[in-house]
């Protein structure tokens, strides 16, 4: 460069790229450093490779006295599918994986810098921030995989059978949240397809139309309703007035308070489900589960409206209504005291009537609370 020349873009694009590369060769470094590995049973089979569709047992604790659990794929009795070295685990776990082999069962130790930092995790609360972690980790099957755009139809469709089907044990074990997570995959396997021919996209729309059906199932149990409509209405372009999306997207409404809306999927699913008894018996029981939210929702919004008529100033008329008549009563006690016994008997009539005026007032908000409903409980 020459002296006195301003620098030009392209220099500057260059300065910052080898900075880049040097904070990533730092960081790689780093996370190269913060494992170590304990063989516990040797492997026997291949060795680990990048991007290898690896089937494992994964067992995680705090390196805290308590020795904390706060990941147990054994527990769930489902062992975890991750490709290796795409950042489907903790980056240390990754780079530790990848130096094992199939059927080796080894204790991975795992420095915070290879781990979740400082900042912790948010997968796993329990993990506080600048923690060592330990994994016992049993590496069961070690496939191919390759890249999802050189996989071939049948490949993929056999990949996103088995990623719905371990869903679907982890759904009815009701962990809910993995459940979820493998429907994604499957999905995944489904949506890249780019050129299918006429019997694939049948193929294609059928699997497509099932785990749709799962994922609004899955985004329901997480709590997730927006996602789960989301999903029912894939599955009813797929297949309009499919009997379950209607059922699902009724669900979806009630736990959202939209009882009107849910009513609305409630018939269409009944009309769409005749002859399916399960389905039919479903759509009741949401029927019933429905006016029984609905009905509580109303007795709540009854109860904050009565609270709202009594509240604030009911408290001050308490005080200034019996206040009255109090004072009027020491007054009579007082006048009769010095020998104003007129001047008393006309204190504590008046005493009297005041006080059972402010008992007729003060009864009149709870008579009102009581007989008229919240604004807009019939509202549909």
């Amino acid at each position: 460069m020459d002296v006195g020349k301003p620098p030009s873009p392209d220099d500057d694009a260059d300065e910052i790229f080898a900075e880049e590369k040097e904070r990533q060769a730092k960081q790689d470094a780093s996370v190269a450093a913060s494992w170590s590995k304990k063989v516990l049973v040797e492997g026997t089979g291949r060795e680990a490779w990048q991007g290898a569709r690896a089937t494992l047992h994964i067992v995680g604790r705090r390196s805290h006295e308590d020795g904390e659990i706060f990941e147990d794929s054994r527990s769930r009795e489902e062992p975890q599918l991750v490709l290796l070295g795409r950042g489907s685990v903790v980056l240390g776990l990754d780079r530790a994986l990848l130096a094992m082999r199939e059927g080796e069962h080894a204790l991975v130790t795992v420095a915070p810098e290879g781990g979740y930092g400082a900042a912790g995790s948010h997968t796993y609360p329990i993990v506080p921030g600048s923690c060592t972690l330990v994994y016992d980790v049993e590496v069961v099957r070690l496939e191919e995989e390759g890249d999802l755009w050189d996989q071939s139809f049948g490949t993929k469709m056999r990949f996103a059978e088995e990623r719905r089907a371990r869903g679907n044990r982890l759904f009815k074990r009701r962990l809910y949240e993995w459940a979820d997570a493998e429907y994604e995959q499957a999905l995944r396997y489904l949506l890249y397809n780019p050129h299918p021919t006429p019997e694939e996209s049948t193929a294609i729309s059928a699997a497509s139309l099932a785990v749709q059906l799962n994922l609004a199932a899955s985004k329901l149990r997480c709590d997730r309703e927006s996602e789960a409509l989301a999903h029912a209405e894939q599955a009813l372009q797929l297949q309009p007035e499919h009997p379950k999306a209607l059922y699902r997207s009724a669900q979806a409404h009630t736990q959202r308070g939209e009882y009107a809306q849910a009513r609305g999927f409630l018939r269409r699913a009944e009309a769409a489900a005749q002859g399916d008894s399960e389905v039919l018996k479903a759509v009741a029981q949401e029927g019933v589960r429905v006016e029984q939210r609905q009905g509580r929702h109303k007795r709540q919004q009854k109860r904050a409206y009565a609270r709202m008529v009594q509240g604030g100033h009911e408290g001050r008329a308490e005080a200034s209504l019996a206040g009255g008549p109090l004072r009027r009563s020491w007054r009579a006690a007082a006048g009769a005291a010095r020998g104003d016994y007129g001047g008393a008997m006309m204190a504590l009539v008046g005493a009297a009537v005041v006080a059972a005026l402010a008992a007729a007032l003060l009864l009149v908000p709870r008579l009102v609370a009581s007989l008229v409903a919240a604004p807009g409980d019939d509202a549909e």
